[in-house]
């Protein structure tokens, strides 16, 4: 059995393997940073540096990213992102910074801070800032920003000259979702920790002197006739894989029963649960290998997605 499985595994995924893993390094198209300010005065949309977490006088810093992803095709199954930042100036650590997904539009003006840039500058036209999305046509909901609760990812930064990375299921998520148009994208929020003061960090903006420390999104996709067309087919994909904690079934539900289930190599079955609306699975409970997620459609078909755990 566990050879006839290890076959079928083989040949499916050869189906579905990247006939070739395109890795793509997306700039980011504006940022900015939010200055804690009950007016909404401050902003940096030019500046040289952007900031997360709170200074050493308790005031507030929360650093907007949005990226382009116009060279990505609609098609595309992302497989994996890296979100890279040169931390260029702190003061204590280790403090954790969160990248969250925002969920509403904002602008980046010219106004351009002086000195070390971490008290902002006066709001420049259609800058963000603490209570504009842009000034002084729009707000956010919240001052502070409008941005998705649970964190895409997180990293720690205790460096004063470093490059940090932030990776994860839910950046592939993020990404997939705005390539799909599940989601606008309206890019990131970076919130440090605010628990304590002097946890702000600097980063390098995209309008920094050097180039090479303006901040990078790194995407990993699988943009493979044969997946396409398995898609068109089945109306439903599985991604990202290899996967570490989570995978999403991408498609149309509607034709299979809520119930899925997961076997192992040797066919034993570890996993059964409904599939929920976003088609999320968790598989952090599983253990490094391949595996195969079973669904059966209204006509009583088995459809088989095989996947690594990573």
């Amino acid at each position: 059995m566990k050879k006839i499985l290890l076959t079928i595994f083989l040949g499916t995924a050869t189906a579905f393997a990247a006939d070739a893993q395109i890795t793509d390094t997306s700039s980011v198209s504006k940022d900015n940073t939010l200055y804690e300010s009950t007016t909404g005065a401050l902003s940096n949309g030019s500046g040289a540096h952007i900031f997360a977490g709170r200074t050493n006088n308790g005031a507030l810093r929360r650093a907007l990213l949005q990226f382009d992803l116009s060279n990505i095709p609609s098609t595309a199954t992302i497989t994996n992102v890296i979100l890279e930042l040169r931390v260029n100036r702190q003061k204590r650590g280790p403090h954790t910074v969160n990248v969250h997904r925002l969920s509403a539009d904002w602008g980046e003006g010219a106004s351009n801070a002086s000195g070390q840039e971490g008290s902002g500058a006066t709001a420049s036209s259609n800058d963000a800032t603490w209570i504009h999305t842009f000034n002084s046509t729009g707000t956010w909901n919240t001052a502070g920003g409008d941005f998705v609760a649970t964190s895409s990812a997180n990293a720690s930064v205790n460096s004063s000259n470093a490059l940090i990375n932030f990776s994860g299921n839910q950046l592939v998520t993020d990404v997939q979702d705005w390539i799909d148009g599940t989601n606008p994208n309206f890019g990131w929020i970076l919130v440090g920790d605010e628990s304590s003061n002097a946890s702000a960090k600097r980063f390098a903006s995209k309008d920094n002197g050097n180039s090479a420390n303006h901040p990078r999104l790194i995407i990993t996709y699988n943009n493979s006739t044969s997946l396409a067309e398995a898609a068109t087919k089945e109306q439903l994909v599985l991604y990202p894989n290899p996967a570490v904690d989570q995978i999403k079934l991408k498609g149309n539900f509607d034709q299979y029963n809520k119930q899925l289930r997961i076997l192992n190599i040797d066919g034993k079955l570890v996993m059964q649960q409904s599939i929920n609306q976003a088609g999320e699975v968790n598989i952090s409970s599983l253990s490094e290998g391949s595996y195969f997620l079973e669904l059966i459609d209204d006509q009583g078909q088995l459809k088989t997605f095989p996947f690594i755990k990573k």
